[in-house]
This record gives C-alpha cells, structure tokens and sequence, in this order.
C-alpha cells in the first residue's frame, strides 16, 4: 500500500509547513557549514524541524503526523535534493549523516575503527586520555573527526564528553567501547593493583562510556563493544584480561534486556591478533625489533586465515553493527578474528 507520505505538497497549510521547514534546514546548514541533507538528519533526531503540532518525526516514529505534515516531510526531502549538490543527493554511504564517539580511538582498533566510520559517511568523536596523541589521529583522519580528552573510568569524565559531542553535533547515534589496556600476570602473581586497573578500564569503564549514552542515543541507535577473543580462550598468564572481557559479554546479555523496547541495539565485537603499534611495539620488547616481522608471520600461521587481523578490519565489522544493514542483529558476540577462536 502506497504511504501517505507519498504524496506531494497539494494545500496551502501543506505548502506552507514544507518552506517554514526547509527555511530553518538552510538556515542551519549557513550556521553550521554541513550540507543540508546531513543537517536534516540531525534535526529529525533533535524533533526540531516543526514548532508546534505533530511532527514529521513523530508521524515516522509513532503515525500520528496531520496528512499536511506528513506531505511536508516528503515535500522538504525531494526540496532538500533538489537544491543539493549532486554528491549530497545520495545517501548511499552507510554510516551517512550519523555522529559516533569511539573511546581510545587515538590509536591501534580504535583508530582504525574511527577511519573506517568517516570513510562510511559518519561524523566521529574519538576520546582518549592526552591531547597530543587525539590531534595526531584527528590529522590522519581528517576534517570529519574531533578528539576529545576523557578518561573512561570516570562517570563525570564520559558525562561532560556527552554533553561536548552534543553541543558540537546536535545528536548522538553510535557508540563504540574501545578503550581498554592489556594485562599479563600468572595466578599466584597478580597484584592488586593490576586487577583494579584491568577491570576498572576493561569493565567499569565499559559501563561509564555505555550508561550515560543510553538516554542521548535515539531509536536506532547503536552501541559496540570491543571484547577479546579471550572471553572464550584467554592464553595462560591472561586470566585478568580474559576476565575482564568476559565480564563485557555478561554486560551486553543483561543490558539488552534492560533497555528493551528503547529501539537502541548493542552488540560485543572480539577481535583475536590485530596488526597494530602496540603489539608490535610488545613483541619487540619481548623479543627484539628485528625479530618483528617474523614473529607477526609466525602468529599469522597459526590461524585458519594464514595471518592476523588489520583495525580497518576491525572497523568494517564495527560499522556493520552500527548501520542499518544489522538492523535485527543484538546482544551478539561477533568474533572478528580469522576464525581462530573458532577451531
């Protein structure tokens, strides 16, 4: 059956609704410098592109729109491509027109997941804990791209990044939980300061980066969390770190429930070895810098793949369950890692 929101505009209430719409779209556009159909999209999220009466928004949430207005949403979409440039006609990218924050995202997954979001069409935020490394990444990312210092352990710290990332963008729609350290100590060796550190950044700061989200993020909206093969096959010596990551799993089981019905979905996201500057820079003070190379070929050979993982890898797969191609996917695991955890 054909919408009713099919038709274009036919009255002059219609008329009128679709020019004060598309009048406040261009004037947001001259403001904030971002095209306009990318303005249009932050605006449905905030509900602020009709004053007074039903919505456009809330006829596509709840069906409750006046037939004028749903005509006028149509009409300010095809009035909206019309007066676009041809580039922003399309909004084929995936990840077009969404705002992300990525935690850790200076470095090693976080940045390739960061580059992979801005190459999918998103606008990201990516958060770690010194300024210095965030403006390195935000150059190689590019204009898209924004740091902003923040330590995940800390609720108030995640709680203002928040509230920085709206003021800068309007609207929140994907979250993706990177940060998190490594930790090597055998039973009978582990400190107690290396337990609060591994779980308070791997598993509390988890939960103070996805908590304060749930109330910004709309239906639709999508959190990732970025786990560990270890959850399932944590090697000897890694019990902390394994511990930790399972943790995360039991996290996501739980929270799926706990926020059922809000429209919001959130996956966990494992990777096994990636290529990134921290394990090589590990394995070489392990092993030396000339043996690098062939360590890498080494753990390579050893999964069903012939080699370890790339972080752009890592951010396909992390844009997948950020995007509406995954749309009845939550609550999952998804081991990015080669199949290794898998034989």
């Amino acid at each position: 059956m054909r919408s009713k929101c099919a038709s274009s505009p036919s009255s002059a209430k219609t008329r009128a609704a679709t020019a004060r719409i598309f009048s406040r779209l261009r004037r947001a556009s001259a403001r904030s410098g971002r095209p306009v159909l990318e303005v249009m999209g932050g605006l449905f999220h905030r509900r602020e592109l009709l004053s007074g009466g039903a919505s456009a928004y809330s006829h596509r949430r709840t069906g409750d729109a006046s037939t004028s207005e749903c005509r006028a949403h149509t009409a300010v979409v095809r009035m909206v491509r019309a007066h676009s440039h041809p580039e922003e006609r399309t909004m084929s990218l995936p990840l077009e027109g969404k705002v992300a924050v990525v935690t850790g995202g200076a470095s090693g997954v976080g940045l390739g997941i960061a580059q992979e979001f801005v190459d999918q069409g998103a606008r990201v935020v990516i958060t770690d804990l010194q300024q210095g490394p965030l403006d390195q990444a935000v150059a190689t990312i590019g204009p898209k791209s924004s740091g902003i210092v923040a330590d995940v352990t800390r609720l108030a710290n995640m709680e203002a990044m928040y509230q920085e990332v709206i003021a800068r963008h309007g609207h929140l729609d994907a979250v993706v939980a990177n940060a998190g350290i490594g930790a090597h100590a055998p039973l009978g060796a582990i400190t107690e300061e290396q337990f609060d550190r591994t779980f308070g950044v791997n598993a509390k700061g988890v939960l103070f980066t996805v908590q304060p989200a749930i109330a910004l993020l709309p239906p639709g909206g999508t959190i990732v969390i970025i786990g560990s093969t270890a959850s399932i096959q944590p090697p000897a010596g890694m019990g902390l770190y394994g511990g930790a990551k399972a943790a995360v799993r039991a996290f996501i089981r739980s929270w799926i429930q706990d926020i059922k019905g809000s429209g919001i979905r959130m996956n966990v996201l494992s990777p096994g070895a990636v290529d990134t500057e921290s394990l090589r820079r590990a394995l070489g003070m392990a092993q030396g810098a000339d043996a690098v190379p062939a360590a890498i070929r080494t753990m390579g050979e050893g999964n069903p793949t012939g080699r370890i993982g790339d972080p752009r890898e890592m951010g396909k797969a992390a844009a997948f369950l950020s995007s509406d191609a995954s749309s009845f996917i939550t609550g999952v695991e998804l081991f990015v890692d080669g199949g290794m955890a898998q034989v």
